[in-house]
């Protein structure tokens, strides 16, 4: 289990990072998807320690659903940020092409994503 444990860690940072790349290069559609997937492993992993723990987690395994619980919320603020991003993008480019009620509807989507990441980041 170990080992399979280590694996499920890799493949969930490579997705994160595969992620994070796709996204500097505009691929925002494949970004959260990778991302997406990165938290699927890491969800999977914690259902995987919950069920294997005994009646009560051992302090090493409370520790891991811990950091792997934190994870989750960072990758879907990664999320937001790539979608924000993409709203952002298509927004300059509509405004490029004149097309510019399209263009303020693309960039309040972007306004709005990160006014409620912003309402997120001060409640906690």
């Amino acid at each position: 289990p170990e080992i399979e444990e280590k694996i499920a860690e890799t493949i969930a940072e490579a997705h994160y990072q595969l992620g994070v790349a796709q996204g500097f290069h505009a691929k925002f559609d494949e970004a959260v998807g990778s991302l997406n997937s990165a938290i699927s492993i890491i969800k999977e992993r914690m259902k995987n320690i919950k069920e294997g723990a005994k009646k009560w987690p051992s302090k090493e395994e409370m520790t891991d659903i811990t950091e792997l619980e934190a994870l989750v919320p960072e990758i879907e603020e990664k999320i937001a940020e790539t979608i924000a991003e993409a709203h952002y993008q298509l927004g300059v480019a509509q405004g490029f092409h004149a097309k510019f009620d399209e263009a303020v509807g693309s960039l309040n989507s972007a306004i709005s994503i990160i006014k409620e990441r912003m309402k997120n980041i001060k409640e906690g």
